[in-house]
């Protein structure tokens, strides 16, 4: 969902209330669905609107934060970019996890809040060490990830149970509703039933974020105008184009 169109959903309005629910009893909080829903776009509206009132912390995980010492590492930078100390980094794990303390001890009334994004990507020892910064420094966590984000092997399950204890709240992002998907096409100019009813036929078998790329397709398409079911079929039709030359190029790269 882009930033310039931004529509309340079912699924925006459970992830505002899970921040808010972090924010108000101080405790960590997990968001969990299927990519492409609006999680991401939401929690960063929240951020950015809560300043400066509630300062958010972003720390978007990925595939080379997999390791303890790379996720510490990566989150003690973001924590020093946030307020505004150097940190070099760490030759091991402690060393990192003990800047991390540091950092938190001395900012910890701040009134800040720590959002971790794709979180299904972190080791589980470092989220259960992350889970329990709300109980030792007072700072809300919003963990956000797929439905992986608490489904790992049977050996991790100490582990898991402790973070599960530790979160006050799960909200598991379903699907968007046929009115949500209505609602964002009308907010892209869409209009006519029969162009509303291709954006939801659309949506059923795709996600929001495919749904959102084709509108702002069609917006082009409509230089502006209103979007009726030809700019609908045709930004339809570029897409799937666009997608079947990604996979393409995929495969170029595979020889």
């Amino acid at each position: 969902m882009r930033e310039d169109f931004f529509v309340e959903t079912t699924i925006t309005r459970g992830v505002r209330a899970s921040v808010e629910y972090a924010l108000q009893s101080k405790t960590a909080v997990v968001i969990k669905g299927k990519a492409g829903q609006g999680k991401t776009v939401t929690l960063l509206r929240e951020i950015d609107g809560r300043r400066p009132f509630a300062r958010g912390i972003y720390w978007r995980a990925n595939v080379s934060d997999a390791t303890p010492r790379a996720a510490l590492c990566s989150l003690a930078d973001i924590l020093g970019d946030h307020y505004g100390s150097h940190f070099s980094n760490a030759s091991s794990c402690k060393a990192a996890f003990e800047a991390i303390e540091e950092f938190l001890t001395a900012w910890q009334a701040m009134g800040d809040f720590l959002v971790v994004d794709e979180a299904h990507k972190i080791d589980l020892s470092v989220l259960q060490e992350v889970s329990d910064f709300p109980y030792r420094h007072g700072l809300p966590v919003v963990f956000c990830g797929n439905d992986k984000l608490l489904k790992r092997s049977r050996a991790k399950a100490g582990n898991l149970d402790q973070i599960e204890s530790r979160c006050g709240r799960q909200f598991i992002v379903g699907e968007a509703s046929e009115e949500d998907h209505k609602a964002i096409a009308v907010a892209y100019g869409v209009v006519g039933q029969e162009a509303l009813q291709a954006c939801i036929q659309f949506a059923a078998k795709q996600s929001i974020r495919e749904l959102v790329e084709m509108l702002s397709a069609a917006r082009a398409g409509s230089a502006g105008s209103d979007i009726g079911s030809n700019e609908i079929r045709e930004a339809a039709a570029f897409l799937k184009k666009k997608r079947g030359l990604r996979m393409l190029a995929r495969d170029d790269d595979d020889l």
